[in-house]
């Protein structure tokens, strides 16, 4: 693994995830208020959707700009994926069940973190874009939870 993506998966292991949910995040995000609103987003085709293009958008760029980086994504996403449920075992688990938040959340968080670790470790073919802002927004405390419009020119709800 590249020292970006090390140096993002040590930062997850230290911060307290979502310690500022409900507070303000700043302009260009929409604010979810409760939850419960941010369950409902989160569990939203739109947000998927969102997710699923971000992602897709990664790939294409890096097949296209080498092929040799392509061809290890899956190895990549391998040996993230335990390494992301393992951190997500030890602070989201256990919030999902005591706050009885739907399944879909620890999904989403899951997919959103892996793709920031993608997005670093494949930052040298492409450039790190959606996945490491929404990595940025875990980091603060915060959750993204959903997306308003047509992806990319939509707005994403945080809580």
């Amino acid at each position: 693994m590249k020292e970006p993506t090390e140096a993002f998966v040590e930062q997850l292991q230290r911060v307290r995830l979502f310690s500022a949910v409900g507070q303000p995040m700043g302009e260009g995000v929409r604010q979810a208020r409760s939850w419960f609103q941010a369950m409902r987003y989160c569990s939203a085709q739109q947000w998927e959707d969102a997710q699923l293009e971000a992602h897709n958008q990664i790939r294409d760029r890096i097949r296209g700009s080498d092929k040799e980086a392509y061809n290890a994504w899956n190895t990549v996403v391998v040996t993230l994926r335990p390494m992301i449920t393992d951190i997500l075992s030890e602070k989201v688990w256990a919030y999902h069940v005591t706050r009885r938040i739907c399944p879909r959340f620890v999904n989403s968080v899951r997919w959103d973190l892996i793709g920031c670790c993608i997005e670093k470790e494949f930052a040298d073919v492409c450039a790190t874009g959606f996945c490491c802002m929404l990595g940025d927004i875990y980091l603060s405390g915060h959750f993204p939870c959903g997306w308003e419009g047509a992806y990319p020119e939509g707005t994403l709800i945080v809580f």
